[in-house]
């Protein structure tokens, strides 16, 4: 008995010098403290005058943001400025070398733990973003969830200068609800983040995308080009910049930058950003507006969410690929400024159905047209539906599909939509007569 109890107390004691002994190990040799560090949100990226690179950064001003949010302001913060973030800017070689250089002349070390948004010049982007993209990748405290994006018409420092947020203090959280913009507008990419355009750049059966940002236009609100008669402009036909609009903040992002592999070569507008969501199967949902088929003169207003991922039908027994593209979404109308039809009928429902379609089949082949033949890039991610008809990898890239078979390929689309709801109202009725 005595040795069974010796035995026992032997296992005890192992077990309680495994799991003290650890502690001994733990310290904070490592540590830093958050009232001693700067986080980046936004890092821009410009050619250099004075040296090879604009290194441009907006770094929370912690105490600013708190005191917003509590009503205070800050008050008896040296940080109160008005201000939730400071504008730094420097010229150097590499991004380790601005990281440095900024801390000589800010008072808190500088991290990248908590960096949103990376903006590059649309010079930078066209030479190429991958020389950039694949020095931070490394860095240790870059995240693949850093949301990758383009200035339109403009430098990454003046983009970031004018960069305010009217309805949100948080600077931070105003950069993470860019993502969920696309949920609910289908106008920008449902996936901006570092990950998806590393990826794709590096793909042998895709192209990447990324958002496409740009400050309000000079132009006053009704001071641009008029329209005239029943003349309408649909509200994805903008670029960012272009938005003929007053008041919110200055940034605008609208449709996307297009790359082949990591070279920028253009930008598509919010309505091609819709029709390649759809192709994608990344849309969500949508507000959609639609000239009346039975009084031109009248709109009506319609959302559209998503039913089914897309079916694609591909054949490679010709000489050059034919691709249908088959899309699905449920509709709702929302508005109607026409009260003398009753849309709920049956009849009257098929020919909303197939204005809707007519418009969305519009824009995928204009996104399909330029992707083919103005950007040769498949940022529709057809390779990805196309890759799975060979057997081996060896044979997939013998078929060159970025290259030779994506630009020549005959490629279709067609929407399949659904009116299922007519708002709040059971029938229309007209209005009555005298």
């Amino acid at each position: 008995m005595s040795k069974l109890k010796a035995k026992k107390n032997r296992t005890v004691a192992l077990l309680l010098l495994i799991c003290v002994f650890p502690t001994f190990f733990s310290g904070c040799w490592s540590y830093q403290e958050v009232d001693e560090t700067g986080f980046i949100l936004f890092l821009g990226l410009d050619r250099g005058v004075e040296n090879k690179l604009t290194w441009s950064a907006q770094v929370a001003k912690p105490r600013a943001i708190v005191g917003a949010a509590g009503g205070n302001g800050g008050m008896g913060s040296p940080e109160n400025d008005g201000q939730s973030i400071a504008n730094v800017s420097v010229e150097a070689p590499t991004f380790t070398a601005a990281m440095t250089m900024m801390n000589i002349f800010l008072d808190r070390r500088l991290s990248l733990k908590h960096l949103k948004v990376i903006v590059f010049s649309e010079e930078l982007a066209r030479e190429g973003m991958m020389t950039y993209l694949g020095v931070m990748g490394r860095y240790p405290e870059f995240r693949r969830s850093v949301i990758v994006a383009v200035c339109r018409g403009i430098t990454a420092r003046e983009l970031l200068e004018n960069n305010n947020q009217v309805l949100e203090v948080n600077p931070a959280k105003h950069a993470e609800m860019v993502t969920a913009f696309a949920q609910y507008t289908g106008f920008i990419p449902a996936q901006p983040q570092f990950h998806y355009f590393y990826n794709d750049a590096k793909a042998d059966d895709a192209d990447p995308i990324c958002l496409m940002v740009g400050l309000r236009r000079e132009t006053p609100q009704g001071e641009g080009p008029p329209v005239t008669g029943e003349e309408w402009v649909s509200e994805g036909a903008y670029y960012a910049g272009e938005l003929p609009r007053s008041g919110g903040n200055n940034v605008e992002l609208i449709g996307a930058a297009v790359f082949q592999n990591d070279r920028y070569v253009g930008d598509i507008n919010g309505d091609q950003m819709t029709g390649l969501m759809l192709i994608r199967g990344t849309f969500d949902e949508t507000n959609l507006s639609v000239e009346d088929p039975f009084d031109p003169s009248k709109m009506l207003a319609f959302n559209l969410t998503a039913y089914r991922s897309p079916q694609f039908q591909v054949d490679l027994s010709g000489p050059v690929p034919r691709i249908h593209i088959i899309v699905r979404l449920h509709g709702t109308l929302l508005g109607n400024q026409n009260l003398s039809v009753d849309f709920e009928e049956e009849s009257n429902r098929l020919i909303l159905e197939a204005i809707i379609n007519q418009q969305l089949e519009g824009f995928m082949a204009d996104i399909i047209d330029r992707a083919q033949n103005e950007f040769q890039a498949d940022i529709l991610h057809l390779g990805k539906i196309v890759k799975h008809k060979f057997l081996t990898i060896q044979q997939w890239r013998e078929y060159d599909w970025l290259g030779t078979q994506f630009p020549q390929a005959i490629i279709t689309a067609e929407a399949r939509t659904r009116i299922r709801y007519f708002g709040l109202l059971h029938e229309t009725a007209p209005l009555a007569t005298r």
